[in-house]
């Protein structure tokens, strides 16, 4: 008997942990959906607002929002960078999209990329950055008008590793969003 009620109270647990995570990813959405409605002709606050919501609720300690011109990446939002960070990644943009980020490579492969640990990536090479910022993983998703890449966001995380699934759908609604 005991051990069905700590399997059930684990349930219960569980449950509650996925619904509090659902209604947070639903707040975010429409706190979102509401900027850009007010938002009509300045893009801005909608690049923030998707930087900053997708950092916390993908766990991430920086978010990095590009805007693609069909040539270059130009870095135009940001959630939590430090100063280093923030001054390292200026320097590195406008670009063009390359293997060598996670922002490149999904405008490149027009889709979600994941890159589990820099560290063991050969292409990656904002390694100083990550040193500074000290994160192991990043993964980016394309923004996308009529299957043409725009822009792109990426989400650096301290731990390597992936990012669970349901993480990965909301970056993608964020990303369909702008």
């Amino acid at each position: 008997l005991q051990n069905e009620v700590a399997a059930r109270t684990c349930e219960l647990a569980e449950s509650r942990k996925q619904l509090t995570e659902a209604l947070e990813y639903q707040g975010a959405t429409g706190d979102v959906l509401n900027v850009i409605s007010r938002s009509p002709t300045d893009v801005q606050p909608v690049f923030d607002m998707i930087a900053e919501s997708a950092a916390r609720l993908c766990e991430g300690q920086f978010c990095f929002v590009y805007r693609f011109d069909g040539q270059l990446l130009h870095f135009v939002a940001h959630h939590s960078l430090t100063p280093e960070v923030l001054e390292m990644n200026r320097r590195a943009y406008p670009a063009p999209p390359s293997r060598r980020t996670a922002a490149g490579r999904a405008i490149l492969e027009r889709g979600f990329v994941q890159i589990a640990d820099i560290n063991t990536d050969p292409d990656y090479v904002l390694g100083a950055q990550a040193v500074v910022g000290g994160y192991r993983s990043v993964v980016g998703v394309p923004i996308l008008r009529d299957g043409l890449p725009i822009g792109s966001i990426a989400v650096a995380r301290a731990q390597a590793g992936l990012l669970p699934d349901r993480q990965i759908e909301l970056l993608k609604t964020f990303a369909d969003q702008a």
